[in-house]
């Protein structure tokens, strides 16, 4: 006869209540089912295991584990004697783990999860059933079997129990994306440009942080690498985005053009120019979203500004621009700590945005963090910041301004040039005025006294055009002479001295040649002679005045190209000529739109994109 005999029984070595099922065999064994608990202590791998039973008067195992399955050795005790027992287990959980982990799910969709039980020794327990839950059924709900809905955004914490063993994770539940708004982009040959999308709910509210693949729809024009565009011929090609969560998708279209730029401006780290049909393009630093193409990105060729937009004149600062459409209306884009884009709020734009005020505009400049235009009759407007008076309001209050404001004095201007903290024109006399900061005497008043109102330059000249750099101001007369004023250093102001600064104009010491157009840069100046010939002088750390200088030039030195334009950025020059744009100096970010980021040079590049 078999007594069988079922309990939990775990087998294992730890000292400690042994459980779990199994069955007692032998000859000569009779009766019934008998209830019974075992425990057991560790001795140098053997256990020693004592039956208790009801029926028993204390029966003694002694054997050794086998294997993971199963115990055999010999039962003692009253009417057993040395009866062959085989003792099979089915071990108790003792830990629990739930898959997967730490997992994101958009609302509507579902997930299943699983859970693993182990006992004691690591080995996997199959055929039990855990009790599922969450923590909030208003974000998920979990079916009996594991299958999780996702309801509503926010983060649910999973829990599986099984007994007194239990394990939890989180989950994210997501907003779904209802539309993928993909930025168009326009660029030249053989540019690389990162893309971007704008993923918005079904409220039209914007998602951000999921991820996307991308995939272009005609690869003869446009290839993609992972996130990034690469021009490969001329044309068009739609390229599209697929959000990896969610499955929606949107197509926006790539075109790849050449360009003929017929004007130039310089940012302190990036550059833009208008094309022969009106365009505009930049290229160089866009993580402030300076570059109007959509995306915060660093690019070494030329980008066109979003929106397809006509421009009659471009204007950059230190992380924003500004452009003139066909009808005089101000579009600015870029860093806005300063409300410097004029757009009536202090949040960054990366495509250009409509100046508040419906005010039309003759021309427009900008400083580090100001804006400036001359309104069509003439009077000033500037906006952005004001901290050392350089808006030019008669007040320092307020020190930001998000919208034009009116500068003092009732002049009528015909120019303005913008510096990094001061502010100069030309009025309608030809008179030049100056107003903001005066530390370095770039004000040309004869003081260092700030003036929150626009000041007549000293010396009674009359100018017919003027260029603000960093804290030097140029200008130059009818006849062509050029004068300069501020610090000195680095030879920034060509009067061939290394004075500290000079406090009122002083004349740049051409040798005879005179000029139609000034531009200052960061530490040095720039201007195109009567002839067409492009000097430059000052500082040329990075190559900024040209191939034919040694680190610093206190004279104007010739670069050896003969244009229609020349400009000057931070640490960086570019001019027009008739074989096209070519940059020069400073390059880490691609200010030079040579299509690379070589560190500087002082020889011109050609500026890709142009046939």
């Amino acid at each position: 006869m078999t007594l069988a005999l079922a309990e939990s029984v775990l087998v294992t070595t730890r000292v400690g209540p042994i459980a779990g099922v199994g069955s007692v065999t032998g000859p000569n064994i009779t009766g019934g089912t008998i209830p019974f608990t075992v425990t057991g202590t560790d001795s140098a791998g053997s256990v020693s295991l004592t039956l208790t039973a009801s029926s028993l008067a204390s029966p003694v195992f002694a054997g050794q584990i086998l294997s993971d399955t199963a115990i055999q050795g010999y039962l003692d005790g009253a009417g057993f004697a040395h009866v062959p027992l085989r003792f099979t287990h089915h071990p108790v959980a003792d830990s629990l783990t739930i898959a997967p982990r730490n997992d994101s799910l958009v609302a509507g969709r579902t997930r299943q999860f699983t859970a693993t039980l182990f006992d004691f020794l690591g080995r996997h327990i199959t055929g039990q059933t855990v009790n599922w839950s969450t923590s909030d059924t208003t974000l998920a709900t979990i079916s009996p079997t594991g299958l999780l809905t996702a309801r509503a955004s926010g983060i649910v914490t999973v829990r599986a129990q099984y007994d007194t063993v239990a394990a939890q994770t989180s989950l994210k539940v997501l907003r779904p994306v209802a539309t993928v708004l993909v930025n168009p982009i326009a660029f030249v040959l053989p540019s690389t440009v990162p893309l971007s999308a704008t993923l918005l709910d079904s409220s039209g509210v914007a998602i951000t942080g999921r991820r996307l693949t991308w995939t272009s729809l005609n690869t003869a024009v446009a290839r993609i690498t992972f996130d990034s565009v690469q021009a490969v011929a001329l044309g068009s090609a739609d390229v599209r985005a697929t959000v990896v969560l969610d499955g929606t998708s949107g197509v926006a279209r790539v075109t790849v053009r050449t360009t003929q730029l017929t004007a130039l401006v310089a940012g302190e780290d990036f550059t833009c120019g208008i094309d022969r049909d009106s365009t505009a393009a930049c290229w160089g630093d866009g993580l402030f979203g300076q570059l109007g193409a959509g995306v915060r990105t660093v690019v070494a060729a030329p980008l066109f500004v979003a929106g397809g937009r006509h421009f009659r004149q471009l204007a950059a600062g230190r992380t924003h621009t500004c452009g003139l459409t066909a009808d005089s209306t101000a579009y600015c884009w870029g860093g806005n700590g300063s409300g410097q884009l004029g757009v009536g709020d202090f949040n960054p734009d990366t495509v250009p945005v409509a100046v508040t005020g419906g005010l039309h505009f003759a021309s427009i400049t900008i400083g580090y963090d100001h804006t400036c235009g001359i309104e069509s009759g003439g009077t000033a407007y500037c906006w952005g910041t004001n901290l050392y008076g350089e808006l030019g309001t008669g007040s320092n209050s307020p020190q930001t301004s998000a919208t034009p404001l009116p500068v003092a004095g009732g002049l009528s201007f015909t120019m303005l040039s913008a510096g990094s903290q001061h502010t100069c024109g030309i009025a309608s006399d030809s008179t030049a005025y100056c107003w903001g900061s005066n530390y370095f005497g770039n004000l040309g008043d004869s003081t260092t006294t700030d003036r929150n109102a626009p000041a007549p330059v000293a010396g009674g000249l009359k100018f017919v055009t003027i260029a603000s750099g960093n804290y030097h101001t140029c200008a130059i007369t009818a006849a062509g002479a050029a004068y300069c004023w501020g610090p000195a250093l680095d030879g920034r102001l060509g009067d061939s001295s290394s004075a500290s600064q000079q406090n009122a104009p002083d004349s740049v010491r051409a040798g005879g040649v005179t000029f139609t157009a000034i531009s200052g840069g960061y530490n040095h100046t720039c201007a195109r002679a009567t002839s067409g010939d492009i000097y430059c002088w000052g500082g040329n750390q990075n190559g900024q005045v040209g191939p034919n200088a040694g680190t610093q030039a206190f004279v104007p030195v010739p670069v050896g190209l003969s244009g229609t334009a020349v400009i000057t950025g931070g640490w960086h020059s570019c001019a027009i000529t008739a074989a096209g744009a070519y940059c020069w100096g400073y390059n880490q970010t691609g200010q030079l739109g040579s299509g690379t980021g070589f560190y500087q040079t002082g020889t011109p590049v050609r500026v890709f994109g142009q046939p």
